[in-house]
């Protein structure tokens, strides 16, 4: 709760400093009960011009028995309170990995880290403190799928599967939030120029939806289907694996597993990308961007057992022709969204004539971007697939000996 405004003035009655008293109260996302009081937070806010006053008034304060100064905000001392942080937790994903580990142990080890991501984010997700949770909890889901399903002959088929299916549910429950997380967050530039009153009622729009979107995520989240999900992967993630296991590239090196596959990826995204033509449907670019998403999990995943420099260059090649397919993707799919949400709103009676008019603005300069971004396509492919860029990636695959996987 805020308190009223005190405005510190100079001689010419301008104010120079405002003062606010702020108090309250919090808990955890889960808690029913469980309340903490807040302490008192006198909170200093500046005016331009005018730095020099804002820090006598501080050092005046800072003296005073009983004060103490702080940068926190009030949201910063309720997390506190609660155990808690404003700022999404940034683990990485990509533990370092002996050079002759084995399949099964090192892929546990970068699920392992894959799942520190997902819980240490969940929190903020539910209270939906800031997107970059939400961003991080969905990419290390994402991963984890992918990686899944890329290294064969490591775990059981039916394990694999189950949690295939599963992590592909919590990520299909988050994606509507995260889409329209983007969109708000993409929603000024996209509509830089156009006037505010047209773009008021669509923004209003997006809002109730996400907060439709979040608390459908919440439910899932409180669902047993997610609480078993959790409890069944780190039970797995927990297990010993056998000295001789039955699975055929369980025991082999990770670094030789991962690099059959990532040759095959990445000879897949070439022929892909080579049979595109330029009145290729817009699927088959989608395609290649699912594959070039799977060869990027994979590479970033395992690139601590290969040459430091190669890995880097070879996935700053494929990072380059990422981009262009993923801004090709957002816009289309900002395009039949902007078409989804116009029906939407006027069926609802909340599109005004200068909101639609103004939705189908964006829908024409989102499409020209687009095409723009398909003109460039052959250019970023050719880039990827070049001599040069050939060079580096079988440096990066040098073989280190071992049986080969199968």
């Amino acid at each position: 709760h805020k308190g009223p405004a005190l405005d510190v003035v100079d001689d010419e009655e301008k104010t120079v400093v405002r003062l606010m008293l702020e108090e309250g109260r919090a808990r955890a996302p889960r808690e029913r009960s469980g309340w903490f009081e807040l302490p008192l937070v006198l909170r200093l806010t500046g005016v331009r011009g005018y730095e020099r006053e804002w820090k006598s008034v501080l050092e005046v304060l800072s003296g005073t028995s009983g004060l103490s100064s702080t940068s926190a905000g009030m949201l910063d001392v309720a997390l506190t309170a609660i155990g808690g942080t404003s700022e999404p937790k940034k683990l990485t994903p990509t533990p370092a990995l002996d050079p002759g580990v084995r399949s099964d142990l090192g892929l546990k080890r970068i699920f392992s880290a894959l799942f520190q991501i997902v819980l240490l984010n969940e929190g903020g997700v539910r209270v939906s403190l800031d997107t970059e949770f939400l961003h991080d909890f969905r990419v290390a889901v994402r991963r984890t799928r992918s990686l899944l399903g890329q290294v064969p002959g490591v775990f059981p088929e039916p394990v694999v599967d189950h949690f295939c299916e599963e992590f592909a549910w919590l990520g299909q429950v988050s994606g509507p939030t995260r889409d329209l997380d983007v969109f708000l967050l993409e929603l000024d530039g996209l509509t830089r120029g156009q006037a505010e009153a047209d773009i008021a009622p669509l923004r209003e729009f997006l809002r109730l939806r996400q907060e439709e979107a979040h608390a459908e995520l919440l439910a899932a989240l409180d669902s047993s289907r997610y609480s078993d999900l959790c409890t069944a992967w780190r039970r797995f993630l927990d297990e010993t694996v056998l000295p001789e296991p039955p699975h055929p590239n369980a025991a082999l090196p990770l670094v030789e597993v991962a690099a059959v596959r990532i040759r095959r990826l990445h000879e897949r995204v070439i022929e892909r990308g080579e049979a595109i033509r330029e009145d290729s449907p817009a699927r088959k670019l989608h395609r290649l961007r699912l594959d070039c998403k799977k060869l990027r999990y994979l590479l970033d995943a395992t690139k601590t057992l290969f040459d430091e420099k190669e890995s880097r260059i070879t996935i700053s090649a494929l990072k380059r022709l990422q981009d262009n397919l993923g801004d090709f993707n957002d816009c289309c799919v900002q395009s039949e969204r902007l078409r989804d949400f116009a029906f939407s709103m006027t069926a609802e009676g909340r599109a005004p004539v200068g909101t639609l008019l103004t939705m189908g603005r964006l829908i024409e300069r989102t499409a020209r971007r687009a095409k723009r971004l398909r003109a460039t396509f052959a250019e970023r492919l050719e880039e990827y697939a070049s001599p040069k860029n050939a060079k580096h990636f079988r440096r990066l695959l040098r073989r280190r000996g071992g049986k080969k996987p199968r």
